[in-house]
Order: structure tokens, then C-alpha cells, then sequence
């Protein structure tokens, strides 16, 4: 359940990302999905995302450790939902050429970690989204 306040927590979330780059260590995509969840919730289903994680390889432990991929990882803690539905907070998914990557839905786009910092993507390029 979403707590009081949640939207301009999101908001400062994304904002203190802003231009934080891309890093496997502390700032990749299941951490900013672990860290909105914390803002909207109170709480997360993956604390362990929260650490340092170092590699893309060390990354996909974690979630190997939970689900076979990051998309069934996604649909074992969070209701699926079609795009088009999608909310502010939500998680949202793209394929990348370095494989799924995950974001939250801030309305009419979505905002992923990217190489200099955060990107705004349009809905219409997203793949998946689930109900935070």
C-alpha cells in the first residue's frame, strides 16, 4: 500500500538520480526499482538489491537467486498490468542491447538509470509494467 506523500518522495527520488550515470556497483536499474518501492511503500521486497553489487554478473545472481530472469522476478512480487494502464509509480520495463532493463512510470513516461544519468522514456516504447 502506497504510504501518504509517496508522489513527491518519487519525485525526489528521481531527482537526486538525476545525473547520477549508469553503474553496476550503485546505481542500476533494480536499485531504483528497489528504492521507489521503499518510497512509495515503506518497505521493499529486495533489500538485496540495495547492495553493492559490482557486476552485470553479480546482478543477475541476485535475481537467478529468486526467479529465472528479471521479468518473472517482476511478476512473482507485483501484479502485471498492460502498458496502457501503467500509473505513476508503477514499474515498467525495455528491452535494451544490454538486455530487459527496469524503470518507474511517472505518468505519461517512464524513467530509467542511463548512461549520464536519468532517462525519460516515452510509454509507447515500453514492453511491461506492474502495480507497485
Amino acid at each position: 500500500m502506497r504510504q501518504e506523500g509517496w508522489e513527491n518522495r518519487l519525485e525526489e527520488l528521481v531527482q537526486s538520480k538525476r545525473n547520477l550515470p549508469f553503474d553496476w556497483a550503485e546505481n542500476n536499474c533494480m536499485q531504483l526499482v528497489t528504492e521507489a518501492q521503499q518510497t512509495l511503500t515503506g518497505q521493499t521486497d529486495f533489500p538485496e538489491a540495495l547492495q553493492n553489487v559490482g557486476t552485470k554478473h553479480s546482478a543477475y545472481k541476485l535475481v537467478l537467486k529468486r526467479a529465472k530472469n528479471l521479468t518473472e522476478l517482476m511478476d512473482k512480487h507485483f501484479k502485471r498490468v498492460p502498458i496502457t494502464m501503467a500509473q505513476r509509480g508503477d514499474i515498467v520495463d525495455i528491452e535494451t542491447c544490454e538486455g530487459p532493463a527496469m524503470g518507474i512510470c511517472m505518468g505519461g513516461h517512464a524513467v530509467f538509470v542511463g548512461e549520464k544519468g536519468i532517462e525519460h522514456i516515452p510509454l509507447t516504447s515500453l514492453i511491461r509494467a506492474w502495480r507497485m
